[in-house]
């Protein structure tokens, strides 16, 4: 159920609802002077340990990280047994709105994009943390069009805390890498592997694989190769040879670095 305007959670008095899922809430609230954005675990899961660890989780992985291109946590909180993440407002929406609206965006905001949380996750990467469930749903826009990595709740830490059910992958189907879909170890890597999927969908339109099951669309990310990407829009074509790299079944054969990865694409794409 929403909240109402005007509900203080531990002094944060909210001033609307900006999204709501189901593991998961989003509402802007007022911060002293300024307004924020609060996240609030679900009511229905508070009382699951691993959603509980999860949330706390995104905050530790958060907190460890001090980058300009990684939405920052300002602080943490419980309330009526819901525990609650407080962070910056963006107010342009998801990468995931953007092209949805347009069909795949501009090739100068594309490498934009990726640049920046390519920035990002090379910033994790260096401090132990994988992001594990990269894609446009989880870059925020400002009202300029700057992109922000956001959601670390199925982040891996170096000391290894990454919570799953006995038997569970985790991370989102349209961008989930071969070794995620295996439960085998999962590394930067695999943020590589998403953040090629992301930079396909942002120049496309539409992820690399797009399929009738949940079962058909794990067989192709095991399996399959994608539509070069200048098939769908024959401009981009510079892009084709950097994104099936990207998107390597084997993690050894793609790009070292999530930036290795995003300088490559400006590179073949200003060519």
């Amino acid at each position: 159920m929403t909240l109402p305007p005007g509900t203080r959670i531990e002094g944060y008095e909210i001033l609307g609802a900006l999204g709501e899922g189901a593991q998961a809430s989003v509402y802007r609230v007022r911060m002293g002077p300024s307004a924020a954005a609060l996240k609030l675990l679900a009511h229905d899961l508070a009382r699951d340990e691993v959603f509980r660890r999860r949330f706390e989780l995104e905050a530790a992985a958060v907190r460890s990280l001090d980058h300009p291109a990684v939405v920052r946590v300002h602080a943490t909180g419980e309330w009526q047994g819901r525990p609650f993440i407080v962070m910056d407002l963006l107010e342009g929406g998801t990468l995931e709105g953007a092209v949805l609206a347009e069909g795949g965006i501009h090739v100068v905001d594309a490498l934009s994009v990726v640049t920046r949380v390519a920035e990002a996750l090379d910033h994790a990467h260096g401090r132990g943390v994988v992001h594990r469930d990269v894609k446009p749903a989880n870059v925020l826009l400002d009202e300029d069009g700057t992109a922000y990595l956001t959601d670390f709740g199925l982040a891996k830490l170096a000391a290894g805390q990454a919570l799953t059910r006995t038997g569970m992958w985790v991370g989102t189907l349209d961008y989930i890498a071969p070794e995620q879909i295996r439960a085998g170890e999962v590394g930067p890597a695999a943020d590589v592997y998403a953040l090629a999927a992301l930079a396909y969908e942002a120049l496309t339109g539409r992820p690399p694989f797009v399929r009738r099951t949940a079962a058909d669309l794990l067989t192709a990310h095991l399996e399959q190769s994608a539509r070069p990407p200048s098939a769908l829009r024959p401009e981009v074509a510079g892009a084709d040879a950097v994104l099936a790299r990207g998107l390597a079944k084997d993690p050894a054969r793609r790009y070292a670095s999530a930036g290795a990865l995003a300088h490559a694409l400006r590179g073949a794409l200003a060519a």
